[in-house]
């Protein structure tokens, strides 16, 4: 019962299980909060590049 979050967290992220070799607990804790990290990273990066989107296009309409 123990794999269930980190096989959960792999198969959400479409990594992979067990491609190299077996994890302890602590390399499967640290690959969880890696993915988790990566995640909200790519998701920060999405939002940034909108919000300048949303900022510039918005200038170009005052300048109308």
């Amino acid at each position: 019962m123990a794999r269930r979050p980190y096989t959960t967290v792999i198969t959400v992220t479409a990594v992979g299980f067990r491609e190299v070799g077996p994890l302890s607990e602590l390399g499967r804790n640290f690959t969880m909060v890696l993915l988790a990290a990566g995640i909200t990273g790519i998701g920060v990066w999405f939002a940034l590049i909108a919000s300048f989107i949303v900022k510039f296009d918005d200038g170009l309409l005052e300048a109308k």
